[in-house]
């Protein structure tokens, strides 16, 4: 009986940057929001002072340890250091004078600044342990995604086959539920597992700031490198979610009008791994899984395997 192969989905770039964004928003608001929070509200909390030397160290830009002044100098603190008979050492970047010749005011200024410090590290300290990602993620809503990415695949399923198939115009009820419950637990198992990651990553990282006497500017970048990896992930997620639910709602339907098996295709560039490689063009059952990883033994169709951009191009008898 001959053969007719049919067009595969691809899901529109945008619905999964709007996915993207979602993801995005949500590990914004849980993970880097309320840090960042903090640190302006310590940044406002400077007290007014005619010196700009004092304002520095109040804030952290500068530090006093060790007969050393550090931290992030310009033209104006520079003179005033210098005004107070600090010199500056070329070997440890830094304005160096004897503690008892500091002024009184700035030693008071310095030592004060410290224990703010140590407050506002335990403060950071505890809004990530306070973090709660299990009421998080229960009040997460991507049904209105889903269903957007569902009537995009949908639409391009009906296209595909119009011409020599009758469809039923939208997946079920049913179907649609058993997608959406499958990839909505799945994501937010995802996401948890990457928060509970970035919180140990983040406590790491805020301890050892404060041991080695850095500030909130240190913080602040921290935080920023917090969110360029929360970017990538939730790029990341959108990709790895939205080719599954892809890949799961084109069995689905493609078996409801007779298809039985696939042409498997890869993306035909050099990031194709080898084991996918070897499973392009060849056909296999919808109900018989390739294995998509030899060493391991892992079995899955086009698009479920890790970031796997491969298509499977549904095959039907006439």
């Amino acid at each position: 009986m001959p053969e007719q192969e049919l067009r595969p989905i691809d899901l529109p770039i945008s619905l999964e940057e709007k996915f993207e964004r979602k993801i995005l928003k949500f590990l914004e608001d849980i993970l880097v929001k309320p840090l960042r929070k903090e640190i302006k509200k310590k940044k406002s909390q400077i007290f007014n002072s005619k010196q700009d030397l004092i304002n520095a160290i109040r804030s952290g830009r500068l530090q006093f340890e060790g007969d050393v002044f550090f931290g992030t100098f310009n033209a104006t603190l520079s003179r005033e250091l210098l005004k107070i008979g600090a010199s500056f050492d070329s070997r440890v970047k830094g304005y160096r004078i004897a503690e008892s010749l500091v002024p009184l005011d700035i030693r008071s200024a310095a030592a004060q600044s410290v224990i703010n410090f140590r407050r506002f590290n335990q403060d950071v300290l505890k809004i990530i342990d306070e973090m709660d990602f299990e009421a998080a993620l229960e009040a997460i809503q991507f049904d209105a995604i889903y269903d957007d990415i569902l009537k995009g695949v949908d639409s391009q399923f009906v296209k595909s086959v119009s011409k020599s198939i009758t469809v039923s115009p939208e997946i079920t009820q049913a179907q649609r539920k058993l997608i959406t419950e499958n990839f909505s637990e799945n994501l937010k198992l995802s996401i948890k597992k990457f928060s509970d990651q970035q919180v140990l990553s983040l406590r790491r990282q805020v301890e050892k700031n404060f041991l080695e006497g850095a500030r909130a500017d240190k913080l602040e970048r921290l935080i920023q490198e917090q969110f360029d990896v929360n970017k990538s992930k939730a790029e990341f997620l959108a990709v790895q979610e939205t080719n599954l639910l892809t890949s799961e709602y084109s069995e689905i339907r493609y078996k409801d009008i007779g298809s039985t098996q696939y042409r498997w295709s890869t993306s035909k560039d050099a990031r194709v791994r080898d084991d996918h490689e070897k499973l392009d063009g060849q056909i296999f059952s919808w109900d018989s899984p390739p294995v998509v990883d030899v060493k391991t033994g892992r079995r899955a169709h086009p698009g479920r395997d890790w970031r796997c951009r491969c298509k499977a191009i549904p095959i039907i008898i006439t």
